[in-house]
């Protein structure tokens, strides 16, 4: 995993998700589309997950979503690289995706 930072810190249009999967991926911040960012832009903000999931399929990856009452021993998961959703800490309301 190379560490990539987000480069937009908005409410709204914030790239932390892409910094993630750049991150995890070790891709270049640049060659991972800015989803959420784009998806305000076309007037489509709820609309950046379903581009995620096509462009990870697109890339030879799936998304496995787990929520915290499904897994009880997170120990199986040892090593494993994942984005976890939380509550933003700037923004009251939004949410902030981290690795």
């Amino acid at each position: 995993m190379t560490p990539v930072f987000q480069r937009i810190v908005c409410g709204i249009r914030g790239d932390c998700a892409t910094a993630c999967l750049a991150s995890i991926l070790n891709l270049r911040y640049e060659d991972v589309p800015a989803f959420v960012a784009e998806a305000v832009d076309m007037g489509q903000p709820h609309r950046w997950h379903k581009a995620y999931i096509v462009w990870l399929r697109e890339i030879g990856y799936h998304e496995v979503s787990i929520g915290w009452h499904e897994f009880r021993d997170w120990r199986g998961l040892e090593g494993v690289f994942a984005l976890l959703s939380v509550p933003s800490q700037r923004f009251p309301g939004g949410s902030h995706e981290v690795v």
